[in-house]
């Protein structure tokens, strides 16, 4: 897996970070090789971003569009069926069933375009 990752073969569109209550979300909404939005809670059963920022332009901003919402665990962020079925099948496997529940229109991840 390390050289996969460092000959540049591996590129994930979704990793997950935890320490204790605390738990970062990372997506490659653009499926472009690089992660471009985290999405943070600190209440690990929690199910709403309480912080979340976007790279654009190689900085990270602040991206209030999904504060307080249910997104945390949200598969529209993916741009086609097949990214977005992948992360479904892969989510069911690790995260609580009631993390992964489609989110309202309001609520969906919205799409980073380079």
């Amino acid at each position: 897996m390390t050289n996969a990752v460092r000959s540049g073969a591996f590129s994930p569109d979704f990793a997950f970070v935890s320490a204790g209550e605390l738990k970062w979300f990372f997506y490659d909404t653009a499926n472009h090789g690089q992660f471009d939005l985290v999405l943070f809670a600190n209440d690990y059963l929690g199910d709403q971003a309480t912080q979340a920022w976007r790279v654009e332009g190689g900085k990270l901003v602040v991206d209030d569009t999904h504060r307080g919402k249910k997104t945390i665990l949200n598969a529209t962020g993916f741009g086609d069926d097949k990214r977005r079925d992948a992360f479904k099948k892969l989510a069911s496997t690790r995260f609580d069933a009631a993390l992964l529940e489609e989110a309202p229109a309001e609520n969906q991840l919205k799409v980073h375009r380079r």
